[in-house]
């Protein structure tokens, strides 16, 4: 078993760890908007039972299923609890949905309509969680609540999303042509992909476990 194989494993355990972590807690959060967050965790974690037990046998659809789905979901729902619930701009939300989605319009004009991850929208979608996170930040910065940052449960979301979905960001949007023309870089890029992973999935789980709902 090679070390990609050990943190592919290591990630579907940080997986596992924040589901069952938004299970445990989830009758402190249920009069909360975190329980959506605990629901959340839960359907990724169900996501990738379900690609690896079912779509395991039809690995030709596994791509549709994250490009139309999976990644979608997790895209939707980090606009949803950044901008809507923690932020309060709802008009940036409303923003970021559009531009999102309409980022997926040119996919429908070129014969190769998919990729694991659509680069267009995964970077679109990246990019509008970069200005999310860095407003994230400057709000706990300018808060008394940065005292008590280790009782924010955002404070630990967006470390682990600024790191995950900004640093892979590269790789996922020029991932067939890092492949291709430096195949050391992809490997070493990937690398740090599932390292990121598995740091995104343990700062939920860390969310749960030190931060206090608000709701």
């Amino acid at each position: 078993m090679n070390a990609n194989n050990i943190l592919q494993y290591i990630i579907i355990a940080a997986e596992a760890s924040s589901a069952f972590a938004g299970i445990w807690y989830f009758k402190t959060l249920k009069n909360t908007y975190w329980k959506y967050f605990a629901c959340y965790c839960i359907l990724i974690f169900a996501n990738e039972l379900f690609s690896l037990v079912v779509l395991d046998y039809f690995k030709e659809f596994r791509k549709y299923f994250y490009d139309a789905y999976g990644i979608p979901v997790q895209f939707l729902f980090l606009f949803w609890l950044y901008a809507y619930k923690s932020l309060q701009m709802s008009k940036l939300f409303k923003v970021s949905i559009t531009l999102y989605l309409a980022s997926f319009l040119p996919h429908f004009f070129y014969a190769e309509r998919y990729s694991l991850i659509n680069s267009m929208s995964y970077t679109v979608g990246c990019f509008l969680l970069l200005i999310m996170g860095i407003l994230e930040f400057v709000k706990q910065v300018n808060s008394d609540g940065i005292l008590y940052f280790k009782q924010n449960k955002m404070f630990y979301i967006n470390l682990g999303v600024v790191l995950f979905y900004v640093g892979t960001m590269p790789f996922f949007a020029f991932m067939r042509q890092l492949y291709d023309y430096d195949i050391d870089l992809f490997y070493n890029y990937r690398m740090f992909a599932f390292i990121t992973t598995i740091i995104l999935y343990l700062s939920y789980t860390a969310s749960f476990i030190w931060g206090k709902p608000k709701t």
